[in-house]
C-alpha cells in the first residue's frame, strides 16, 4: 500500500477515488502527493497528484470526462461537449517547471537533475475512452 501525503483536499469524488485506488494498488515503495501547487515567477499551478516511485515522479491530472473522446492534434473532442485543449499539454509544462524547481532548490551535491518526471492523465469515468490516432495501443483499466 502506497503512502499518501495530502497538501490540500481533493476537489471532487473522481480525485478521491483515484487517490484511494492508487494508494491501495501501488506498492509501499510509492508515495502519492495530492492537491498541491507549484510556483514559477509568481504564477501558481495546481497539480492533482504526484506519484513518487523509486526511479521517477509522475504528475497526474485526474479527469471525470465521460464517453468517447476523440483526439485531433492538441484538442480533445468529447462526444456531446465542447472541445478543449489537451490537459497533457499543460501538465507537461507543469512537469518542466517541477523539474526545474527540483534542480534549483536542491543542494548541488544531489543528483536530482537526473530524476525523470513523467506525466499521465487519469480518466475516472467508467465509460471514458480516449481515441488518439497518433497512439497505436490504448491501455484501459476500470477503476
Amino acid at each position: 500500500m502506497a503512502r499518501v501525503i495530502p497538501f490540500g483536499d481533493p476537489v471532487n469524488d473522481d480525485e478521491r477515488r483515484a487517490i484511494g485506488y492508487l494508494r491501495d494498488n501501488l506498492p509501499d515503495s510509492f508515495t502519492i502527493l495530492h492537491n498541491f501547487e507549484i510556483c514559477k515567477d509568481k504564477e501558481f499551478f495546481e497539480v492533482d497528484l504526484a506519484v513518487v516511485g523509486p526511479n521517477e515522479i509522475c504528475l497526474v491530472d485526474v479527469k471525470g470526462t465521460r464517453g468517447d473522446i476523440e483526439v485531433a492534434g492538441c484538442k480533445w473532442y468529447p462526444v456531446g461537449r465542447q472541445p478543449f485543449t489537451s490537459p497533457l499539454l499543460k501538465l507537461r509544462g507543469h512537469a518542466r517547471t517541477f523539474h526545474g524547481l527540483l534542480i534549483d532548490k536542491s543542494p548541488p551535491n544531489l543528483i536530482l537533475s537526473k530524476v525523470h518526471i513523467d506525466t499521465a492523465i487519469l480518466l475516472m469515468a467508467p465509460d471514458a475512452f480516449l481515441n488518439d490516432p497518433m497512439v497505436r495501443t490504448v491501455a484501459t483499466s476500470r477503476l
